[in-house]
């Protein structure tokens, strides 16, 4: 009784769940091709799986870019499999309350299986579950403070790791990232003119978006 009284109050002081990003590859062989196996298969990959993919910043020698279009001389030690980008699960905001089976973080797996049995009650309670002090944590919320960006940032990484991994790839390059602006409606005023008058907070590291490289083998 008292194991189970300590687990309800650590679920319920753990806090909301931060954004999950998942990556999506598109090979440069065939801009049209359907990737949504190598997508798969990025996502059943671990964090440690990929931890061998090296991170890049800056072009290797051999490679340049022009109005968007990356060339490869001979001399290049690399060959470029594609491009890796991620995309967020849900809306990054202050706060999601998700009625919908989400896919949490890697290092959150825990929140789905007490989540997952409860997004059917939100269905049939006509959202009233979701106040529920037990659905608390199922509720998805980030800032732009430090912590929360540093946590964006490394799940971005991981992401694109794991695109590069399924497809192929030994190293990415970090040609892009983005942040997001989001509209304050709380803030704003009310009436028809509230969402076009409200302020506008922007998210940093809210997207990623890499090359996906394979080193050259040596004859």
């Amino acid at each position: 009784m008292l194991n189970a009284l300590f687990g309800f109050v650590f679920i319920i002081l753990s806090g909301c769940a931060s954004t999950s990003f998942e990556p999506r590859t598109e090979k440069y062989a065939d801009v049209f091709a359907d990737n949504s196996a190598t997508d798969l298969h990025a996502l059943s990959l671990s964090a440690s799986e990929v931890d061998n993919i090296s991170v890049l910043f800056d072009l290797p020698n051999g490679i340049t870019e022009s109005n968007g279009v990356f060339s490869v001389s001979n001399e290049s030690d690399y060959e470029v499999l594609g491009t890796v980008k991620t995309q967020s699960n849900g809306v990054i905001s202050d706060l999601e309350v998700p009625m919908y089976f989400y896919s949490f973080n890697e290092d959150e797996k825990w929140r789905k299986y007490l989540c997952w049995p409860q997004v059917p009650l939100t269905w049939l309670t006509l959202t009233a579950w979701t106040i529920v002090p037990l659905y608390y944590p199922c509720w998805t919320r980030d800032t732009n403070n430090v912590q929360d960006v540093n946590k964006r940032k490394k799940r971005i990484k991981i992401a694109l790791q794991k695109g590069a991994k399924a497809m192929g790839a030994d190293t990415i390059v970090l040609i892009e990232r983005r942040n997001t602006l989001v509209v304050n409606v709380s803030e704003s005023a009310k009436g028809p003119l509230a969402v076009t008058s409200a302020p506008l907070n922007e998210y940093e590291w809210t997207k990623g978006v890499a090359l996906a490289l394979r080193r050259k083998t040596k004859n």
